[in-house]
Parts: structure tokens; sequence; C-alpha cells
């Protein structure tokens, strides 16, 4: 009799610690909707740095097509060259935008390292494209 009063004892003691201690299923849950929360704030970043990129190259192209109009024909030239490179350059933060909004959390590894490879190229391209079009100006 103690001995089966015993084996009640531990079982209700081992139940009540297993009812106490959040299953293996929900910690699996939480970690991965940690993960989501983390690959949602990583998109939003990578989102935010191509929009302003974008609106800087907008910026820029508006500033250029001004400029095309009172600039002599030598200059002209120069910055209608600038002023293509830069709708390619927004044409592929363009199409880096749309990867990451049609992207799903499983890929976004992937999308992930491009976009910022194309943010880095972009950024690069912008630059010399912005002393480009300062050298077609002092042309004038």
């Amino acid at each position: 009799m103690k001995k089966n009063l015993t084996t009640v004892i531990i079982a209700c003691v081992a139940a009540s610690f297993y009812q106490c201690s959040p299953s293996t299923d929900q910690k699996v849950a939480e970690a991965r909707n940690a993960i989501g929360r983390d690959i949602s704030k990583e998109k939003q970043d990578v989102v935010n740095d191509l929009r302003w990129l974008r609106d800087d190259i907008n910026d820029r192209l508006d500033e250029v097509s001004i400029k095309i109009d009172d600039a002599s024909d030598k200059s002209k030239d120069g910055l209608d060259e600038a002023k293509l490179n830069l709708m390619d350059q927004r044409a592929k933060v363009e199409k880096s935008l749309n990867e990451i909004d049609q992207s799903a959390d499983a890929s976004w590894d992937d999308i992930q390292q491009k976009a910022r490879d194309t943010s880095n190229d972009v950024k690069v391209e912008f630059e010399k494209l912005s002393a480009r079009i300062e050298n077609a100006l002092k042309g004038d």
C-alpha cells in the first residue's frame, strides 16, 4: 500500500511540474514568432533604406531635368547621359523594392542579400553620377 501511495504521490508531483513548465511546442512557437518579428524588422529597415535612396535619386533627377533646359549643348549631352543612368539606377531600386514586397520569410535571406547589394551598387553609382553632373554643369 505504501508503495502504491508513493507511486501516486510521485506521479502527482511529476504531473504538477509538467503543467508548470511551458511545453516544447510553446517554446518553438515563441521562437518562431521572435524570428518572424526579426525578419519583419530587417525587411522594414532594408525597405526604408531603398526608399530613401529612391527619393534621393528622384530629387537628383528633378535637378538634372531643370538644369538641362538651361545648359549648353556640350553640357546637355553629359546631363542627358546622367539622367538616363539615374533612371536606370532608380529602376534597380524599384525592382528590389518589389522583390522584397513579394518575398516570403523563407526566401528572405537571399532577397535581403540581393537588396543590400543593389543598394550598395546604386549608392556608389549615384555618387559617380553626382560627380559627372557637377562636371557637366561646370562646363557651361
